[in-house]
């Protein structure tokens, strides 16, 4: 018989028993699924609220450069106008009062 071989005697059997409660550890084990539960939808929540917030400053940045090519071209615009009344002071068509509040 070899080192490695074992015999009847070496062979133990023990029974082991848990001290704790069946039916605590049934309670702490639903108690941490739960939790697990709640991080999760925790985790989902916060995740779509940040792509929402992601998504409503990218459309409030279109929005404000559009707004800002508008506010360029009315700028153009009025520049325009004033150099053409510049232009006309002394025409005969041209009348200061139908552009000014007397």
């Amino acid at each position: 018989m070899g080192n490695d071989e074992q015999t009847y005697e070496d062979i133990q059997y023990a029974l082991r028993v848990r001290p704790g409660n069946p039916w605590r550890i049934r309670r702490n084990n639903a108690f941490f699924n739960a939790t697990k539960k709640e991080l999760q939808l925790q985790k989902k929540l916060e995740y779509k609220d940040n792509i929402f917030l992601r998504y409503e400053v990218a459309l409030e940045y279109f929005y404000n450069r559009d707004l800002a090519d508008q506010i360029d071209e009315r700028m153009q615009l009025i520049s325009r106008k004033a150099s053409i009344m510049e232009d006309n002071i002394d025409s005969d068509l041209f009348d200061a009062k139908d552009y000014s509040e007397a």
